[in-house]
């Protein structure tokens, strides 16, 4: 094996590439510069790869970089033993460099065969550019949609700081009437004004929630509330339009705790009971609220 080895390495049965060639000068010339040149190319090229990975890792998987870098540095050795062995016959040495190049050269082509669909889902500067324009569109539209909620939030704000002034001072002029007369008044008309002052205590309510809400910037924070509770609170509200209704509001199930805004579950609450009154042309109107745990829409159980 060392036998093997010590001649596989040996010059001195051959005879330098330059006899091929006659020692020609103009040849010699043309092969060694050539040689020289692209091997000095070569060995500057993984360099540069190495740089640029290092700097913008995004721009090539630091792998496929330290990949193609090997491959062009043993292209750079096979060119360098090319033009050692214009004078040296150090043939051995050059087969081994050569053998080195090709598996690189294999391994290199199979691993961009392989990752040769992963490129070609890459996106083109044209779709890039317009996956900017696109983005800055986006930006463009949120930063309106935030001026334009600015605005409506300072709207809210002045409105309902403004409706409670007037509002007030009807709550105040029913409970005064109440006071003031209270030995000449009807029960009727007592019931009727304290009624008065408690829509204008719920109204004031939601006027501050307004003005909450126009403080924070639309957000109000859920909280776990019982439906039960706000049922019966927008039930109150709505005394008046069940009584001239003939309507009625019931609780069949149990309902369960939601973690919810307090007053968008009162909207929510208050439109569902007031349309259900407005197309209901019963004599007798029901408004029935219950919870399921699941029930089937076209076959479909959700």
């Amino acid at each position: 094996m060392l036998d093997y080895i010590f001649e596989l390495f040996s010059s001195a049965q051959f005879v330098p590439h330059a006899v091929c060639l006659l020692w020609r000068p103009d040849l010699l010339i043309m092969h060694g510069v050539s040689d020289f040149l692209i091997s000095a190319a070569y060995l500057a090229i993984p360099v540069i790869i190495v740089k640029a990975v290092k700097s913008r890792p995004d721009l090539m998987d630091p792998q496929l970089a330290r990949l193609f870098a090997a491959f062009i540095t043993a292209c750079a050795l096979s060119h360098l033993a090319g033009l050692i062995t214009l004078w040296f016959p150090a043939y051995g040495i050059q087969g081994v460099i050569k053998l080195g190049t090709a598996a690189v050269s294999i391994y290199t082509a199979i691993q961009l065969a392989r990752l040769l669909p992963m490129f070609l889902t890459m996106p083109s500067r044209q779709e890039m550019a317009r996956k900017e324009i696109e983005i800055a569109l986006g930006q463009a539209q949120t930063a309106d949609a935030r001026a334009a909620r600015d605005k409506l939030s300072e709207f809210a704000f002045i409105a309902s700081h403004d409706l409670k002034a007037p509002l007030r001072g009807i709550s105040n002029q029913a409970r005064f009437h109440v006071e003031d007369h209270a030995d000449t008044l009807q029960p009727d008309a007592q019931r009727r004004l304290c009624r008065m002052q408690e829509l204008c205590n719920q109204l004031e309510g939601l006027i501050s929630t307004l003005l909450k809400y126009s403080r924070i910037g639309g957000t109000v924070a859920h909280e776990e509330i019982d439906p039960a509770g706000a049922v019966a609170e927008v039930k109150n509200s709505l005394l008046e339009l069940l009584a001239e209704k003939n309507a009625e509001i019931v609780i069949e199930t149990a309902l369960p705790k939601l973690k919810v805004s307090p007053p968008d579950m009162a909207t929510i609450l208050q439109n569902l009971i007031v349309n259900g009154l407005k197309y209901n042309d019963s004599d007798q109107k029901r408004i029935a609220i219950g919870f399921v745990d699941e029930v089937s829409v076209q076959g479909r159980k959700l």
